[in-house]
């Protein structure tokens, strides 16, 4: 009966220490994806906006990446980069849990209107 306890009480543990691994490493995947996709939609807005000078519409991006949010901020470029524009783009989504946020930036060549 003693055996039997024993073996019960490891296999308990066993499960609750499987159990505590898959919750930790679902977050974790939950935050790579969340991840994944900020970066995914930060570089097509910079895309966008190098290849017609404008930035994806709210609600296609919207469409494309659900749960993510971008602002673009533009900004001459300074010293080296006289003449063309600072582009960065800071984009956002929630995972289980944190909030990821990250930014992307490039310089763009300012597109003249003939």
């Amino acid at each position: 009966m003693i055996e039997m306890m024993v073996a019960l009480a490891i296999l308990g543990i066993l499960a609750v220490g499987l159990a505590q691994t898959q919750y930790h490493l679902g977050r974790f995947n939950a935050v790579q994806l969340a991840r994944m996709r900020c970066i995914a939609a930060a570089q097509a807005q910079l895309d966008s906006i190098s290849a017609t000078g404008q930035p994806i519409a709210d609600n296609e991006l919207a469409r494309l990446w659900p749960g993510v949010r971008t602002v673009v901020d533009e900004s001459p470029g300074q010293g080296d980069w006289t003449g063309l524009t600072m582009v960065k783009v800071t984009a956002s989504g929630s995972a289980k849990g944190p909030e990821v946020k990250l930014e992307l930036a490039r310089y763009v060549a300012v597109k003249e209107e003939r």
